[in-house]
């Protein structure tokens, strides 16, 4: 499917919002989605505000099996984790939204040793070992990953949610099991291969560091 133009959603949201932006409380996060469209949602108990282009639409809450959904009529929102999208009438205006209003700044982001607790590949969560698994620290530009069997260095780049990593270089030590390996191989890879960084807005791992590979492969840390 092409990605939605931005002016499909702000004219969406000119017919059904509101061009006054009232003083809304609230959660808000910010979404960077495909096509470079920009949305806030605001998160008010049950239901939630999308403000985009200076307009406001007010969504109600509408049953679903996984995520949240909202919606009024005409626009419906649907946000699972940090993911979203939104619909116009059945037809797809923002895709791939990604919350950036909790992502890390780099001073939050660096000093601190993040410890990884989920590996998603194609849709299936990675068992991970009970100790030693897999540790991530930046500092000043540089990174440093520990597999559990090998320790890696390089250098990143940050701007807002997108992330570079690389490449690495590591030591050379043999995993002790055929998973171990399995799981450094996949680890380091999608630390190379990373294209977004964020912290999680909502769930259980709120607050966590999520990291996102061009492949797909998703690395969810946890802070100290």
């Amino acid at each position: 499917m092409p990605s939605p133009r931005p002016l499909a959603l702000v004219a969406a949201l000119a017919l059904a919002g509101d061009p006054g932006l009232a003083q809304t409380t609230g959660r808000a996060v910010d979404y960077a989605c495909d096509g470079g469209v920009r949305l806030t949602a605001v998160y008010r108990g049950t239901e939630a505000d999308l403000v985009v282009g200076g307009r406001r639409v007010a969504l109600r809450p509408i049953p679903t099996a996984s995520g949240a959904r909202y919606g009024n009529g005409t626009l419906t929102w649907f946000t699972k984790e940090a993911d979203g999208f939104l619909e116009d009438r059945g037809r797809r205006v923002a895709s791939n939204c990604r919350a950036l209003a909790a992502a890390p700044a780099g001073g939050l982001l660096e000093g601190r040793v993040w410890t990884l607790i989920r590996v998603v590949v194609a849709g299936r969560t990675d068992a991970l070992p009970a100790r030693g698994a897999p540790t991530l620290a930046f500092e000043k530009g540089a990174v440093r990953a520990h597999s559990g069997c090998n320790l890696a260095r390089g250098r990143y780049l940050r701007d807002g949610a997108r992330l570079a990593v690389g490449p690495l270089a590591a030591t050379r030590r043999a995993c002790p099991t055929p998973e171990a390996t399995a799981l450094e191989n996949r680890y380091l890879r999608a630390l190379e291969g990373a294209r977004t960084a964020y912290a999680t807005a909502r769930g259980r791992e709120a607050g966590a560091l999520a990291i996102k590979a061009l492949d797909g492969t998703l690395l969810v840390f946890r802070g100290p």
